[in-house]
């Protein structure tokens, strides 16, 4: 078995170990959605400008490939 493929695989497993252990208490999807609806106001601040930060660099990226070409 290759190097690579081994950590892909151990990468997997650990994500799916944490995912179930930590998500055995949620019930319904809106739960999974929303969290709770437990974000504090710093939280939503930084996603909203994390979004648009990202968004604006992507569409500057796809002008420029529009333009330049690739």
């Amino acid at each position: 078995m290759n190097i690579d493929l081994a950590i892909v695989v151990l990468y997997l497993v650990i994500t799916l170990i944490v995912g179930i252990y930590y998500g055995r208490g949620t019930k319904t999807i809106e739960i999974f959605a929303t969290g709770g609806r437990n974000f504090s106001t710093a939280t939503l601040g930084a996603t909203l400008a994390a979004t648009y930060i990202s968004g604006s660099i992507f569409s500057i990226g796809i002008s420029a490939a529009y333009q330049d070409g690739l």
